[in-house]
């Protein structure tokens, strides 16, 4: 009973205050906010959902539409015309990436095929030595065959290039989850040919020549200041032709949208 009366006083002391403290939390009870139950969510850690989008359109209607929509603090508007236009079949998406990362710490992801090729060559050389027999040396009478015995041009170093889409972030939530400085670097890359770097000729007729890959890409690196949950407009770009060079005609609309994720441990839902 002495605890009964302790339990009682303090109900009373709580009852003369002008704001009752709030019931607590019991299992199954029922709360408009999910983030109620968390015991501090000033403290709670982070993350934050990066979202970048490619729309392609002509040229002629990427320019209507950013001179008919203005931008403002955001680009809610401009992102909502330009799905209307792929609605309309005007526009098309080129791709969309997406990763997740805490806030202040650096994410990646990848969509590539690693195309590797040789960078640097040996060139084409007379070998030092050559050993032939009698019968071999009265066929080679004639010295400009010995043109025959050149070695071709040898690789001596490599590189690698991700050919696909990357998408590199640094996102830092800032001003009340309301605000995040990202840091950006999206990429597509694509193999577009071949370039000729060196071709030689032997006495016979036979060609040999040195290839170079060649490559288009679409590439940002910017730092923004956006909103939690608006989407923003990052770059225009031009697009590859069918031939691999620029298509001016063609215009690459580069959307971002950023969403703070509170981790918190929230009551379970009944079934789960």
């Amino acid at each position: 009973m002495p605890w009964l009366v302790c339990w009682l006083g303090v109900g009373m002391v709580f009852a003369q205050e002008e704001r009752p403290a709030p019931a607590p939390f019991e299992e199954g009870t029922e709360v408009d906010d999910p983030f109620a139950a968390a015991a501090d969510l000033a403290d709670a850690p982070r993350q934050i959902l990066t979202l970048v989008e490619w729309i392609e359109m002509p040229q002629a209607e990427a320019s209507k539409l950013l001179l008919e929509t203005p931008l403002g603090f955001h680009a809610d508007k401009l992102r909502a015309a330009a799905g209307a236009m792929i609605e309309a079949g005007t526009a098309k998406m080129l791709e969309t990436s997406m990763v997740i990362a805490r806030s202040g710490q650096k994410a990646t992801t990848e969509s590539i095929r690693e195309r590797i090729y040789p960078t640097e060559y040996e060139p084409w050389e007379l070998p030092n030595t050559v050993s032939v027999d009698e019968e071999m040396k009265l066929r080679v009478a004639d010295l400009k065959m010995l043109a025959n015995l050149v070695t071709p041009a040898t690789p001596t170093a490599f590189e690698t290039r991700n050919l696909g889409t990357t998408l590199e972030v640094e996102p830092t939530v800032d001003v009340g989850d309301r605000v995040i400085e990202l840091r950006l670097a999206p990429e597509i890359v694509w193999e577009v040919g071949r370039s000729v770097f060196s071709e030689r000729k032997d006495p016979l007729g036979n060609v040999a020549t040195i290839e170079m890959p060649v490559f288009y890409a679409l590439r940002v690196n910017t730092g923004m200041t956006v909103l939690d949950g608006h989407h923003f407009l990052a770059a225009v770009q031009s697009p590859k032709g069918d031939d691999g060079e620029v298509d001016h005609q063609r215009k690459v609309l580069v959307f971002v949208r950023c969403d703070v994720q509170v981790v918190a441990d929230l009551p379970q839902e009944e079934g789960e």
